[in-house]
């Protein structure tokens, strides 16, 4: 089942996490995979606005999920969490969009602390580390092909061969 909900509101992410909690009880599997990205700029361009709605999204609203989901998790019968990060977060992403690669990277980190918080309690936390994915991000980042050619499998991924993955 999919449930939907604009996670940069915590009153709907909580929103979310009661209609979960109304469903009969079974182990919670999250992914979670929301992320923007800005347009191509340096760090000269990168305004405060910018880099908090970046972070708010990739990283914020990810945690706040991620916190209600280890909540249900604890109550109802375990679970596992996979976090989405990119390439970026390795490659830094210089002269393009620094502030994705930065927000990426964090979501990694967070995914290694919270994986050893919950390992002893058998609540699985994993990352997984896309390159190029067919969903418009790159193409509204304005660098649609750039991560192409230093792919080491050279293929753009479907959305759906991704999500069979996860």
């Amino acid at each position: 089942m999919v449930i939907r909900a604009d996670i940069t509101d915590p009153a709907a992410v909580a929103a979310m996490f009661e209609q979960i909690t109304a469903l009969p009880h079974a182990a919670l599997n999250l992914v979670n995979n929301a992320g923007i990205v800005a347009p191509k700029a340096s760090i000269k361009d990168l305004t405060p606005d910018r880099v908090s709605a970046v972070f708010s999204l990739n990283v914020a609203a990810a945690i706040e999920v991620a916190r209600h989901a280890v909540a249900y998790m604890r109550a109802h019968h375990g679970g596992g969490i996979v976090n989405v990060s990119s390439t970026a977060a390795r490659k830094g992403m210089a002269h393009e969009y620094i502030d994705y690669a930065a927000s990426k990277a964090a979501i990694e980190t967070f995914t290694l602390g919270l994986a050893d918080e919950l390992a002893p309690e058998g609540i699985r936390v994993n990352a997984v580390r896309l390159s190029l994915i067919e969903t418009g991000i790159h193409a509204k980042g304005g660098v649609p092909d750039t991560a192409l050619p230093n792919s080491p499998i050279r293929h753009r991924w479907a959305a759906q061969e991704v999500a069979k993955v996860i």
